[in-house]
């Protein structure tokens, strides 16, 4: 067996994907393998036995005919079988009507009596849940479970008979009795065996039964019917396939060679031969083409065929038993290319797509110890790895000779052999292949942290024992660490470590380029060996630390008071209730509220320490530590009107109110607050049918609403041996006689430890005041000063992958992380941290580079997007777009209005606001992640995610473009055009630059946006190609002023977690926007140092410096939380000669480089490749080619200036990528970039006289 292998920095030994070595015409070798699969499938020999390789596959033992279907069908099927069953791969022996109903009598008689079954009676939702479990079980791997135009399944051609008619041939009882224990039926049977509940087998039961018919019984065989029906058994040959009692095997079929196919089993048969009824097999052209193909592939004379290899035998086994119908293997496809369909069958399945796709095999024979692999080929681990997929892993009874060669062809086709160690010795160079070294006290203690939440935070995606990690999408879990030890190869493990991607393409898991410091040296390698020494002791205990605290707030007496608006959690370990659009507030004397701003309630009361933020997973929460004075219960706003009637605030999205503005007082805060009430009736408010491109409840014309404005202040107290807070509300408008019902709006119970008191009034109209005082008798205990961290001093490394600019670090600490950049009308940066900060930095020493840094504002929740202006600085956080301003001049925030909000909101991390840019006429644009992918989120906070929004000067919000997964950067062009990223993933294909454009969809549905109100989604202005990038946050145009001139107008794009920047050109081409990317620095590059540590925002300064953000966290990079900010600046050599730009013109592609190359090297068609592709999205993570080709260049031309090449090519197809690269002579020029890659929506029409 020859092995063919490739490596690279990025990646250790590597099998040469099938993907790089394709063919684009179907060549006849192509046409024999297909022939010879269906020659197996349709078991011809069976018959023909000299071609029988290996055992043939039995056809359904016919010893229990009898009670198995109706007699009238069992008819039907002998005479037609297609017409019973669709896909029905039994030929057809053209039986006559009274032929068939002998052989059903000889077959009756020869049949074991039916077994006698109880009825089960079905419940109310049984259909409806078992057809969600057929389409979600794998079942449609090899059946047909739904009418469609799909001419075959995954498993095709050794298909299983579709289900869309079983209810009509089989009854309720048969198919609860096969689901339970098949082999009572049909001892042959393939199918294995599912480990179904009764409940689950019940509800299966009723999705495919249908009502019985009425059966003729007056039926009556003859002993001379079923004698005639035992003859044309024989004569057809039919024991060849089947076991049926009493009757044994003909003689062989004539043997198969390469000529005399005139008269096959391939032709429609004319007149029956003597003794002998020769099937007739419908197959399309193409099949019979494909067998026709092989069976000329045969000797010219009669010649048994060798036996199969056990490598061969395995393969084959693999596709026999539907293995590679159910995985992905190599460049197979299984249950991925399905599952997006199959999930839209049902509502229950919406966003679930990945949760029917099973594990991928590619590489799971150098993947799996060989004891666990043959354990995971018959289905029989102990306990379900992935317990959180819809799709289940049945249990196989092979005999011992297919599991055998199962094993042996897996283990043959992936495992690298442990001769190529030496071919990538480094990669061992920290681990001990013998076995025989066992983990040390020291090493398992690494292991514990280097898996946790204080190294590179498994515990964010992977289950560890029985710590469970919230919020992970199904595309991003991972199984439990804690097993891994006994199921993988160490080889594996550090190949896998080394560029997950690399072995399995499309999977989500990044590559871990940077370790974590101040342990074993900061060395990656030597981090990586320790933790598999650990993970593969049976001694190793889950990591003990499985969040992480990042900030410890407290209120120091004298100080004003504090306020946090992140998300906060209340309660421990899994009984935590999220708090999402909070405000905490922290008094100088130990006591903390926190308040509900979707209710305006008091969510929780304690005293003592004010709040920590912690990071579990991928999430970012704060708690509230401090000893609990109170949990209130949740009431309602309610006022009374002047008649006596109450009404209650009338919700939208999950809101009963609405945050106008807070500010910060020397004692307290003070908020303003809007309430909206029908004074009509009080009724709830009727969901809408399109969540997206609507008004929201509050602006609904045909619902008038009456507001009621409060401004609430809550401050500190403290008197003769009580304290606490009070909370004392001040009513600015309210309609006419309405009165604010303070003790039906807040919970107002006293208790042991808590007394409350009544302030002025408690039924307060417009212009009065009254309000609540909550003391305790408790001792203060105010809360303790965290310990200082020492300060994390940034890398003075100069950034040097950019090639003509180069990277100056901002000297800041570097456990800021800064998420967008803007600058202040006096020239001074100011940014926002995704650790809710917002920081102004300062140039004190006037060298142009901004070194000292000043705390403006605290506790936003993730802030995405800034801006600046005379007014102050407009933040956008996850609840809302928010204005801060210094009334004081001291330099801190004490003003904040809120400008606009009313979005869907919850917990959910994914719940991003961000990419926040300002046009020429004042209007403000943002992007808001996607609730695609969640479940269980409930229609009210679903408003406008996955879109992009439009906010005028007023604050009015305008929703422009939908479905899309995280819209997380936006850019607008010198032409106005609004322009928004979207990251490679479900129903992404590539990462996406869209052109933004009111009323359109993009392609990915927000969870309840109603898919009949989508219509045809548009498409990427620029594919951006994956695995390439994985994760384009923000982007910019270079503005008309920029230093680089050849650059100007040319976009440039932040790649995540490849930790690289990406440039971009548009093209209009009849209307129409598409076009190319390029790298604009290098990739693959190490984490830190010379390279950037994770590029996340981007902004131009009022000097025309580039400034990049970056940083690398623990949810996704497995990092420290910290980050840095860069300014890159040209050098003096400037850029290197590369492509600028490419477009496209109706007959091929110009290139336009940014310096003359010598026109010999131009013109050569040797020098260029040009290749084709799309994706098409079926339902996993990540989609692979399709379509690929090659384009011949027909013509060059070249401009006078040698700068422009036009290349003539043919065949180009509109939703196509183009990889555009030089190669041979040209390639060596040293060129940068040397490829494009350009998107093609339209192909241009030719100009009349061009």
């Amino acid at each position: 067996r020859l092995n063919v292998y490739w490596s690279s920095d990025s990646f250790a030994l590597e099998p040469l994907p099938g993907d790089v070595l394709f063919r684009e015409e179907v060549s006849t070798d192509d046409l024999i393998t297909h022939g010879a699969k269906l020659v197996d499938a349709m078991r011809c020999a069976a018959c023909h036995t000299d071609q029988a390789a290996m055992v043939v596959e039995s056809g359904p033992s016919l010893d229990r005919v009898w009670g198995s279907q109706p007699r009238s069908i069992l008819v039907e099927r002998l005479r037609n079988p297609k017409t019973v069953v669709q896909n029905s791969r039994m030929p057809s022996f053209q039986f006559s009507e009274e032929e068939a109903s002998q052989v059903a009598d000889f077959l009756r008689s020869v049949s074991k009596p039916p077994e006698e079954d109880s009825i089960v009676a079905a419940k109310k939702d049984d259909r409806s849940k078992g057809t969600a479990l057929l389409h979600s079980l794998g079942c449609a791997a090899c059946h047909r479970t739904t009418e469609s135009n799909r001419v075959s399944v995954p498993a095709a051609p050794w298909e299983a008979p579709e289900l869309t008619s079983v209810g009509k041939r089989r009854s309720r009882e048969w198919i609860l009795r096969w689901l339970k224990d098949p082999a009572t039926l049909n001892a042959a049977h393939r199918m294995p065996k599912f480990q179904l509940t009764n409940d689950q087998r019940r509800q299966l039961a009723e999705a495919l039964s249908q009502p019985a018919k009425a059966e003729p019984s007056d039926h009556k065989p003859t002993a001379e019917s079923i004698e005639s029906g035992r003859k044309l058994v024989v004569q057809s040959g039919c024991a060849s396939c089947h076991s049926i009692p009493g009757i044994k095997s003909g003689p062989a079929a004539r043997s198969l060679t390469s000529g005399g196919w005139d008269g096959s089993c391939l032709q429609k048969q004319t007149a029956r031969k003597p003794n002998r009824i020769q099937p007739e097999y419908s197959f399309s052209d193409a099949q019979r083409k494909a067998i026709e193909t092989w069976g000329n592939s045969l000797a010219n004379e009669p010649q048994k065929a060798s036996s199969l290899s056990i490598t061969d035998r395995g393969q084959l086994l693999l596709a026999r038993k539907g293995c590679v119908a159910c995985h992905d293997r190599n460049t197979g496809r299984g249950l991925s290319a399905e599952a997006g369909r199959l999930a839209n069958l049902h509502p229950d399945l919406a966003g679930q797509s990945q949760g029917l796709i099973p594990p991928s095999l590619t590489a799971v024979g150098d993947k799996l110890q060989d004891d666990y692999l043959a354990t995971a080929i018959a289905g029989r681990q102990k306990e379900k790895r992935l317990p959180w997929l819809h799709v289940q892993m049945p249990q196989f009874a092979h005999t011992r000779q297919d599991a055998s060669a199962i094993l042996h062809a897996i283990r043959v086709a992936d495992r690298i052999p442990d001769e190529a160690d030496e071919a990538r010795a480094a990669l061992f160079a920290h681990l001990d292949l013998s076995k025989e070294h066992k983990a040390t006290a020291a090493e398992l203690l690494l292991g514990n942290r280097l898996t946790g939440a204080n190294g590179f935070n498994c515990v964010a995606c992977h289950k560890a024992g029985s710590f469970e990690p919230r919020n992970v999408a199904l595309g991003t879990r991972g199984s439990d660490i804690m097993t891994m030890g006994q199921r993988i190869r160490p080889r594996f493990f550090q190949r896998w470590m080394k560029n997950p991607i690399q072995v399995v393409p499309g999977i989500e898991m990044p590559a871990l380029k940077k370790g974590v410091p101040g342990i074993l040296d900061d060395s990656l390698p030597r981090q990586i060996g320790v933790i598999w020494t650990a993970l593969s002791d049976s001694r190793f205990k889950a990591p003990t630390v499985t969040s992480n605290f990042e900030q410890f707030v407290t209120v120091p007496p004298g100080s004003s008071p504090q306020v946090i608006r992140d998300v906060f959690t209340i309660g421990l370990n899994k009984d935590r209730r999220p708090v999402a659009r909070a405000l905490a507030i922290g008094f100088d004397h130990g006591h903390n509220v926190l308040l509900d701003l979707d209710t305006m309630q008091h969510r929780l009361w304690t005293v003592g320490e004010f709040a920590r933020q912690r990071t579990e997973g991928k999430s970012w929460y704060w708690d509230m530590p401090g000893t609990v004075i109170q949990e209130p219960g949740l009431r309602k706003i309610t006022i009374q009107l002047a008649n006596g009637d109450e009404r209650t605030a009338v919700e939208d999205e999950g809101r009963f109110s609405e945050l106008l503005s807070y500010s910060t007082l020397d004692d307290g805060v003070r908020l303003n607050v809007r309430s909206w009430f029908d004074l009509a009736e009080d009724t709830a408010s009727a969901p809408s049918a399109e969540p997206h491109f609507t008004d929201t409840v509050w602006a609904n014309p045909e619902r008038p609403l009456e507001p009621v404005t409060t401004r609430h202040t809550i401050k500190r107290y403290s008197e003769a041996g009580m304290s606490g807070w009070e909370h004392s509300v001040h009513v600015l408008n309210a309609p006419p006689g309405a009165r604010l019902l303070l003790d039906r709006t807040f919970n107002t119970e006293a208790s042991d430890a808590v007394q409350v008191s009544s302030l002025g009034q408690q039924k307060p109209a417009q212009g009065q005041t009254g309000g609540i005082r909550f003391t305790t008798p408790l001792p203060l205990v105010t809360g303790q000063l965290p310990p200082e961290k020492p300060p994390l001093k940034s890398d003075p490394e100069s950034i040097t992958t950019t090639p003509g600019l180069i990277g100056t670090r901002l000297p800041i600490e570097a456990s800021i992380m800064p998420t967008a950049m803007a600058w202040l009308p006096d020239g001074r940066l100011v940014f926002t941290s995704l650790k809710g900060n917002v920081w102004i930095a300062s140039d004190t020493d006037n060298d142009q580079l901004p070194d000292s840094l000043k705390l403006f504002e605290s506790g936003l929740s993730a802030p995405f997007g800034i801006l600046a202006d005379e007014h102050g600085i407009i933040v956008a956080h996850k609840p809302e777009l928010i204005r801060l301003q210094d009334t004081d001049d001291d330099g801190r925030a004490d003003q904040r209005t809120v400008v606009a909000s009313g979005w869907g909101f919850n917990d959910n991390y994914h719940d991003w606001s961000s990419g926040l840019i300002k046009d020429p006429d004042g209007n403000m644009y943002l992007g808001l992640g996607s609730d695609y992918s969640q479940k269980t989120r409930p229609a009210n906070q679903d408003r406008w995610r996955g879109g992009v929004i439009k906010v005028d000067p007023s604050g009015l919000v305008t929703p422009l473009g939908m479905s899309m997964r995280y819209p997380m950067g936006l850019a607008m062009d010198r032409h106005g055009n609004l322009f928004a990223t979207d990251n490679q993933g479900v129903q992404n294909t590539f990462n996406e630059i869209n052109h933004i454009r009111p009323g359109l969809h993009y392609g990915v549905p927000s969870r309840h946006q109603p898919a009949d109100t989508i219509g045809e989604p548009d498409t990427p202005a620029l594919m951006v190609p994956h695995p390439w990038t994985r994760s384009v946050n923000s982007i910019l145009f270079l503005p008309d002023d920029y230093p680089v001139k050849e650059l100007r107008g040319h976009g440039i794009g932040c790649e995540y977690d490849s930790r690289f920047l990406m440039r971009f050109t548009v093209q209009d081409v009849d209307g129409v926007l598409q076009g190319a990317s390029y790298r604009f620095s290098r990739h693959n590059q190490p984490a830190g140092g010379t390279n950037f540590i994770g590029p996340i925002c981007s902004a131009v300064s009022p000097n025309g410096e580039l400034f990049i953000g970056s940083i690398w966290d623990s949810g996704w990079q497995g990092g420290r939380n910290t980050g840095g900010i860069t300014r890159l600046t040209p050098t003096a050599k400037g850029l290197p000669n590369g492509i600028q730009e490419v477009t496209i013109t109706p007959d091929g592609f110009d290139v336009q480089f940014f310096r003359p190359i010598a026109k010999h090297l131009l013109q050569n068609p040797e020098h260029w490749s040009l290749q084709g592709y799309t994706r098409k999205w079926s339902g996993g993570y990540a989609s692979p080619d399709s379509g690929r080709y090659s384009l011949k260049v027909s013509e060059i031309k070249t401009s006078g200036d040698a700068t422009r090449v036009s290349l003539m090519v043919k065949d180009l197809r509109p939703g196509f990528l183009y990889d555009i690269s030089t190669s041979g002579e040209l390639a060596k020029q040293d060129l940068w970039p040397a490829e494009a890659h350009y998107s093609v929506k339209v192909i241009p029409k030719l100009r009349p006289g061009k």
